[in-house]
């Protein structure tokens, strides 16, 4: 076996404790962890082998596996009982808006949206700034996507160069770089040669080309759907024959080519009945329902809401409603996307015509459709997670995402029985852009498994009807009183953060010891007062084994205290032997950067491979599983975003309590 097919320790399955990243809210995000799972008891909804009963699952290496009559000894038990197991859904339409608008959005803030909402795969939109049209941007796009180390992204590159419609994109190039499927969303290709010529190459590359099918000459200067409601509002409309005619234009290139074509966000009556007659005849053809087309109609738009009701294509009528839920069940339209698009309050507050397009959907879209659909009687649980599932995966050429055995282990674990209301401010994603603020709804992810790493796992305690979420109600703000469980003074266990620069440890440091009313201190600081000079002169002056000594005196010593949240540096966190003296009095949480990063940063700093960092890492992570520590891995640096250091105090404390 070749060196680079070897598989470094630090991926391999592990037996940790515990594993954390929040970077949003509402629930534990693991970045790192894979174990192994024993989920029991469960209702397993698996619509590739059409399966829908209780049963076990196993989770082992990131696969499914038949359940041992033998459990091994490191296996984490979910009791599942009155949950219901899916595939990771799958989600054909998202905007992650980085680059060029990461005030919105980054791809960080919208995987942890996608693993609160359900969703394990999502496919990206090419209509950042730069666009997504050259294999250099498809490249940093998984960069991001790598860093973030939560689900797989998938992208959509662009049809056309800059997504401008006048000339086809390097479409053979994309397909090398990773695209699986070819789009201008949020704009149309509405030159019928160059839509041609893109069509019959991606035929050719077996990939699908997906449409925003609105005829911009047609659509005008419109802000909602034309008709009544519209003229009652004094607001200009969007024709439904913007959308059928392009409609038409696509299915008949799609015959004429042997392309297959997939229709985005479909709004229009006209527009179903049109797919379902292509559908029937054979035709390479498919079309997809956002939630919020399925729950709203234009009689809904508040003038004054842009942020509620103001998207592209429009909601319509309610006779276009009804047509788009029968085309649902009769199968005209095969499957459900959000076309997540998130937009700052800052650009929503425009008002209704300047405002830009578009509604946030990866964290309602479960309890939406789930609610209007099965919940009403109109279609079984087993389709709808079809709907989520193996039909956007067929969208896209994919195998079907299953819970047999060997699969890979993407899953989640619904609650589709219990009400919640929609909290916007609670949302993971950066935007807050939704029409479903308020809302109750049933049906929503409890828990996200991608690579059989439990990603998401939203807090246990359960939330009433009306109560806002249980993370929620342990508000930071300063004018909310913040209790601890546990008295301050000598009795209490100390919490220890140990941190590289940047990894936000005095930070989240300082917000553990107001709130838990405990002393926080910093021993960089205290060694620097000690030597009356900086920390960097003492390793100029006197080496870092000298500094180590220092350093590992001062641990030795802040570890006989009690009711201390101390912060301590990076060299602390390479040395096991700080971990053990201080796991004996308190918590330990290691705060660092991704593993990739560190392995990275100390293996040059230092001079030594990378294997041998690796390993050294693996091994101050067994020891943290074998003291009941916690292992923060942070992409981004927390000390510049103030709402993820809330987010990982709020977790530490959370646990801290329980002891």
């Amino acid at each position: 076996m070749s060196s680079s097919s070897v598989v470094p320790l630090y991926k391999r399955r592990t037996k940790y404790h515990f594993s954390l990243f929040c970077q949003a809210r509402g629930g534990v995000y693991s970045y790192f962890v894979q174990t192994t799972f024993h989920i029991k008891g469960v209702r397993i909804l698996d619509p590739a082998s059409k399966t829908d009963t209780c049963g076990d699952l196993f989770i082992q290496n990131g696969l499914l596996a038949p359940v041992p009559s033998v459990l091994p000894p490191d296996t984490v038990t979910i009791d599942a009982k009155g949950l219901a197991a899916a595939p990771g859904f799958v989600d054909l339409h998202v905007h992650l808006r980085e680059p060029g608008q990461e005030e919105a959005e980054t791809v960080a803030t919208g995987c942890c949206a996608a693993a609160r909402g359900g969703f394990t795969t999502i496919v990206v939109m090419p209509n950042t700034r730069p666009a997504l049209d050259n294999p250099g941007e498809i490249a940093v796009l998984a960069t991001r996507a790598k860093a973030a180390n939560l689900i797989h992204v998938l992208p959509a590159p662009c049809i056309t160069q800059g997504r401008a419609g006048h000339k086809v994109a390097a479409l053979d190039a994309l397909a090398k770089a990773g695209a699986v499927a070819f789009t201008d969303d949020g704009c149309t290709v509405t030159d019928n040669g160059v839509m041609e010529a893109a069509m019959r190459e991606a035929a050719r590359l077996n990939l699908p080309v997906m449409d925003h099918a609105l005829d911009p000459k047609l659509a005008g200067h419109g802000v909602m759907h034309e008709g009544a409601c519209s003229r009652t509002l004094g607001l200009p409309g969007i024709s439904s024959e913007a959308e059928t005619v392009m409609v038409e234009r696509d299915i008949r290139l799609s015959q004429s080519t042997g392309c297959a074509m997939h229709i985005q966000h479909l709004s229009a009556a006209g527009s179903v009945e049109l797919l379902r007659a292509a559908r029937k005849a054979g035709c390479r053809v498919s079309g997809e329902l956002t939630p919020h087309h399925l729950a709203l109609t234009d009689a809904d738009v508040d003038a004054g809401k842009p942020e509620c009701y103001k998207m592209n294509p429009p909601v319509r009528s309610e006779v276009d409603r009804a047509a788009l839920i029968q085309g649902l069940l009769d199968g005209a339209i095969s499957c459900f996307a959000t076309d997540h698009a998130p937009h700052t309050a800052a650009a929503k507050a425009k008002g209704f015509l300047t405002a830009p397009f578009g509604v946030v959907g990866l964290e309602t879209a479960v309890g939406v459709t789930y609610t209007l659909l099965v919940k009403e009687g109109l279609m079984s649980a087993l389709d709808w997670v079809a709907r989520w599932t193996t039909e956007p995966a067929s969208v896209l050429g994919r195998p079907a995402p299953t819970l047999a055995p060997g699969a890979p282990a993407d899953l989640i674990l619904l609650d589709l029985d219990s009400e919640w209301i929609v909290r916007a401010e609670e949302f993971a994603s950066k935007s807050r852009n939704t029409p479903f603020d308020g809302r109750r709804l049933t049906g929503r992810a409890e828990k996200t498994f991608c690579a059989g790493r439990l990603i998401f796992d939203r807090p246990s305690r359960p939330c009433v009807a009306g109560e806002r979420d249980w993370q929620h109600a342990h508000t930071f703000a300063a004018n909310r009183p913040f209790l601890p469980h546990k008295a301050a003074g000598d009795c209490t266990p100390n919490i220890v953060l140990m941190g590289f620069m940047g990894s936000g440890k005095s930070t989240v440091g300082k917000l553990l010891a107001s709130r838990l009313g405990m002393k926080f201190v910093d021993m960089d600081t205290i060694l620097e007062e000690r030597a009356g000079k900086p920390i960097s002169r003492i390793f100029a002056e006197e080496g870092e084994p000298h500094f180590r000594t220092l350093e590992r005196a001062l641990a030795q010593e802040l570890s006989q205290e009690k009711g201390l949240v101390i912060a301590c540096g990076g060299g602390v966190v390479l040395n096991p032997d700080n971990i053990r003296d201080y796991s004996r009095t308190g918590l330990v949480v290691c705060l660092t950067a991704t593993p990739e990063v560190i392995f990275e940063r100390t293996a040059k700093d230092r001079n030594r491979p990378l294997l041998e960092e690796q390993n050294r890492m693996q091994r101050i992570l067994d020891l943290l599983a074998k003291r009941k520590g916690l292992y923060a891995s942070l992409p981004h640096q927390v000390d510049t975003a103030t709402h993820s250091a809330l987010q990982v105090a709020e977790t530490i404390v959370t646990l801290y309590r329980r002891g």
